[in-house]
């Protein structure tokens, strides 16, 4: 594309395209661009976690785009990657271990426990009473049907670590230089 045909950042066309779209402020963080780096929605509430922390939002209704109401803040959770919800409890994946929350009450979000505190942990998948999860040499499986014993299952090493996780088949789905397919063998089970 010739240069005369490039637009160039804040030109009028794209200030044109901005006005396409509604949004709300950002909340929950300085609105600066302070890292974010996680959301999950479901059908009246939207987590989101990143550098700033962690904030719970009710989504149900919407129709004041400027004025999101943030339910709660949740302390601890430095550097939110990884967010999961599997029936009432929620695995937050972040730079001081996992927490786990029992939150049957949106509004009022209970600590469960922390897992692996002195790890960075990243991206999580969960099955059952199995929690993978990339850490920052690897990817580690937890059994963590007992909350106060769990067991570390298995730990694959990968130099770098890695962020991103996905679970499915059998199979474990992480990226580092490329993408890594990994397989626990019995008798761990993934979905």
């Amino acid at each position: 594309m010739p240069a005369s045909q490039k637009r160039a950042k804040g030109s009028p066309t794209e200030r044109a395209d901005m006005q396409k779209w509604l949004h709300s402020r950002p909340v929950g963080g300085t609105g600066d661009g302070d890292p974010w780096f996680s959301v999950l929605v479901d059908d009246r509430h939207a987590f989101a976690g990143g550098l700033a922390g962690f904030v719970l939002v009710d989504i149900s209704d919407v129709s004041d785009f400027h004025a999101p109401r943030v339910i709660r803040t949740l302390e601890g959770s430095n550097g939110a990657w990884g967010i999961r919800i599997v029936d009432d409890r929620l695995y937050i994946g972040s730079f001081n271990g996992i927490l786990i929350y029992d939150i049957s009450s949106r509004s009022d979000p209970v600590l469960l426990g922390r897992l692996l505190e002195s790890e960075e942990t990243l991206g999580l998948c969960l099955d059952g009473n199995q929690l993978i999860t990339t850490v920052a040499q690897g990817v580690k499986a937890l059994d963590i049907s007992d909350l106060d014993a769990v067991k570390v299952l298995a730990f694959f090493k990968i130099n770098g670590g890695c962020h991103a996780i996905r679970c499915t088949r059998g199979h474990i789905y992480t990226v580092r230089g490329g993408l890594c397919v990994l397989q626990l063998r019995p008798p761990a089970r993934i979905p």
